[in-house]
């Protein structure tokens, strides 16, 4: 039965906002919820922090969209849509003088506007989401000052979610950042060498058998969508043992293979180009700073009897001839 639901808010502003709303849910922009690069996944906060609720994960996700498919949740349950990141964007939308109240109330009726029986379901998860976030809210005063590692916390935190929502709701709108959570721990095992005596072949084996039983049913969407870059670099971190073993110049053959692999030859020939000016400027600055340092030490030997702050102007026309005058 289609559900129908009327929202009135009060005043010309929350209705001005409510059309802002909807523009702005027609925009793409920098919400924070766009794919991050493999780089950006080992730099960043840990996906298993339990206050970066929502956190992208490394391939792009669909937007929740009136118009689009007819089977929205058939595509979260791919992973084609992280429906936890699309509540997160569509409360975003919603102006900082905007209460959380009205702020829901505009994304309530947003999906409203989503095809049924889809549509019905999502206004249902987000009624528990927001029932889900108080809990979390008294969940957070109560561990101040308690400290325990992110790992713990967000084990706490995943049963919540299951006491709150049931194991199936709970797997709709979290499965996607927990299945990221637990590739990222995945990766640090590897980071830390903990396979290294296995042969390379072996490694890439095990490392892809692990990553499609944590991705599970969004393993298939997560092979279409992840970009070369990515691919390119959990290689290299699978094989970050062999290369350690490598001199430089093999090290550097060998990690170029690997960009062409993934990259193509044009790509690769350029990111070489690039680390090779990259390295000469850093040699050459190197050179300076040890011309300026020997130049230094020259001139202290023979300069011992002038004035304190003669000397300091002879080091200070030493570092402008050498370094220049900006350091």
């Amino acid at each position: 039965m289609k559900i129908t639901r009327l929202f009135v808010i009060a005043g010309g502003i929350a209705c001005a906002l409510l059309i802002g709303l909807f523009v702005l849910l027609d925009q793409s922009g920098d919400d924070g919820t766009g794919a991050l690069s493999f780089e950006q996944f080992l730099s960043g906060a840990p996906a298993v922090d339990p206050e970066d609720e929502g956190r992208a994960g490394l391939f792009e996700t669909d937007m929740l969209d009136p118009g689009g498919s007819q089977h929205i949740l058939d595509d979260v349950r791919e992973g084609r849509i992280n429906l936890l990141a699309e509540l997160r964007r569509l409360r975003s939308y919603c102006g900082e003088d905007t209460s959380r109240a009205d702020c829901d109330a505009m994304v309530l009726d947003f999906l409203y506007r989503l095809p049924e029986p889809d549509g019905g379901k999502l206004v249902q998860l987000f009624d528990t989401y927001r029932k889900y976030e108080a809990l979390r809210a008294d969940a957070r005063l109560a561990d101040e000052g308690v400290g325990p590692d992110l790992a713990q916390r967000y084990a706490r935190i995943r049963d919540m979610r299951r006491e709150v929502f049931g194991d199936e709701d709970a797997q709709l709108v979290f499965g996607l950042e927990e299945a990221h959570a637990d590739f990222q721990q995945l990766v640090q095992r590897f980071a830390r060498n903990e396979f290294q005596a296995q042969p390379v072949a072996a490694r890439l084996t095990a490392f892809e058998n692990a990553r499609a039983e944590i991705f599970g049913p969004y393993y298939a969407t997560l092979l279409e969508r992840e970009d070369s870059d990515s691919r390119l670099g959990m290689e290299l971190l699978v094989r970050q043992s062999e290369l350690e073993q490598l001199t430089d110049t093999e090290r550097r053959a060998a990690e170029y293979q690997l960009r062409v692999k993934y990259l193509g030859r044009e790509r690769a020939d350029a990111i070489r180009v690039e680390q090779e000016r990259a390295a000469a400027s850093a040699n050459a600055e190197n050179e300076r700073l040890e011309a300026f340092l020997r130049a230094e030490q020259e001139y202290l030997a023979t300069a011992a009897d002038l004035p304190a702050a003669e000397r300091l102007a002879g080091i200070e026309a030493l570092r402008e001839r050498y370094l220049g005058e900006d350091r």
